[in-house]
């Protein structure tokens, strides 16, 4: 799916420019999700447009969003799945930092966390998610 749109969009309406760091890019588009998508646990995995068009998604359907937008833009992201707080959760991950897409935030403290596994945008697709 593209998201050429949307990005203009978010991206113009943060103030950002195409020499923006890779980061800030990722940050933007975490926030833009957080501030988008209703949090509501689903009991499996979702589709990035099915996810936009319900406007509802848990922490891994919020990820794989951002990692689709994100893809559009030429930017490899992965999901980081995972423990917190003895609960499965997704994170995403951009260029070495973490991301809380339920929250819109970079992860700082990375030791509350427990990571069983990374997927890949390639891999969400092998898993029958049509991205």
């Amino acid at each position: 799916m593209k998201w050429c749109l949307i990005l203009v969009i978010v991206l113009a309406g943060c103030g950002w420019n195409a020499e923006a760091p890779v980061d800030d890019v990722a940050l933007l588009i975490t926030q833009w999700v957080h501030d988008t998508i209703e949090y509501e646990a689903m009991p499996e995995w979702q589709t990035p447009a099915y996810t936009l068009e319900t406007g509802t998604g848990d922490c891994v359907n919020m990820v794989l969003l951002a990692m689709d937008m994100l893809h559009d833009m030429g930017i490899h992201s992965v999901m980081i799945a995972g423990y917190y707080d003895g609960k499965p959760h997704g994170w995403l991950g951009v260029n070495g930092e973490w991301y809380e897409v339920t929250a819109g935030i970079r992860i700082y403290d990375r030791s509350l966390y427990e990571v069983e596994y990374y997927v890949t945008r390639g891999q969400a697709i092998v898993f029958e998610i049509v991205i």
